[in-house]
């Protein structure tokens, strides 16, 4: 099992960028302990003896290594991460919550003068460092909403998942593991004036819309955002709180889905399909998820804030 390095609570990425420099630097004379790291991280010398004369290694390949130590996927992803928390709100902090046998890293934030809280369902092609899952994040900060950002796979469960994509339609563990979380904020004094939200994103969102129905006096908006919520079965069926259900317009099968199952729902319950025109299963113009991060943003500002109409 790989151990990934730990990210101090308030990073330098420049550090990182001289450390990509420096590994590259060990690279280039040969040093063990730089090759070994290259052939333990690099998807594509992984398990092979590295000579340097013949990969030709740049610094984006050293930076990948960096990245990929820390259990991202990507330099981007990893960079994108680290300037969240060199510029994320003061009272950020991190925890892990134990759901079942495993324990789940979550990040919180906006908390101070939040006015809600919205809590984060991410499985499959959404987790915690997607910048689109964070910018969201921080529309939600600027509206002041407090943020709880979990991802529902553990590290080495999302990089099994990566290759056999089995896990991330696990809607009943995903469901457990969510409920787990919204109990711990449930029952927390220092979070209980605030009224609660999910917000799903993947198949994060089928977990959502299963805890929103299991956990309905605690819930009292839902949000799905280029998610899955069909696959909650005869969930979306019993949830009593406001639904709103975010589409890309070239999503043909995701929206097909939802469009039918919207008669599923309650009749009291207020629930509402927006499509963004352009995207598709994922949102990753910025364009598209700014217009998903105002559309969920005035839906949790309706019903977690304001008088339900």
């Amino acid at each position: 099992m790989v151990t990934h390095r730990a990210i101090p609570a308030r990073p330098n990425l420049e550090q990182y960028r001289k450390q990509a420099k420096d590994l590259l630097d060990g690279i280039s004379r040969n040093l063990p302990d730089a090759l070994s790291r290259v052939g333990q991280f690099h998807p594509r010398l992984q398990g092979q003896a590295v000579d340097p004369g013949a990969t030709r290694l740049k610094l984006a390949d050293a930076q990948l290594v960096i990245a990929r130590e820390h259990g991202f996927e990507s330099w981007p992803k990893f960079s994108a991460h680290l300037l969240t928390l060199q510029a994320g709100p003061p009272d950020a902090f991190e925890e892990r919550i134990r759901a079942g046998e495993v324990e789940l890293p979550i990040e919180v934030g906006g908390r101070r003068n939040a006015r809600a809280l919205v809590l984060f369902a991410l499985a499959g092609t959404a987790s915690r460092h997607d910048a689109g899952i964070r910018e969201i994040a921080a529309a939600f900060h600027r509206a002041s909403f407090c943020t709880v950002l979990a991802d529902l796979l553990t590290g080495q469960e999302a990089a099994t998942d990566a290759v056999e994509e089995t896990l991330r339609y696990d809607i009943p563990l995903l469901a457990s593991r969510m409920t787990a979380i919204v109990d711990r904020f449930a029952g927390d004094a220092a979070f209980q004036s605030l009224r609660m939200g999910l917000f799903g994103s993947g198949s994060g969102a089928a977990a959502a819309a299963s805890v929103a129905r299991q956990r309905a006096t605690a819930i009292h908006a839902f949000v799905s955002s280029a998610g899955r919520p069909d696959l909650s079965g005869s969930s979306l069926a019993w949830i009593g709180a406001p639904c709103l259900f975010i589409f890309g317009g070239d999503d043909a099968v995701g929206y097909g889905f939802m469009r039918t199952l919207m008669t599923v729902l309650q009749r009291t319950v207020p629930k509402r399909i927006e499509v963004i025109d352009g995207a598709a299963g994922r949102f990753e113009a910025a364009t598209h998820v700014a217009r998903a991060a105002e559309l969920a943003t005035q839906w949790f500002d309706q019903y977690l804030v304001g008088e339900p109409s």
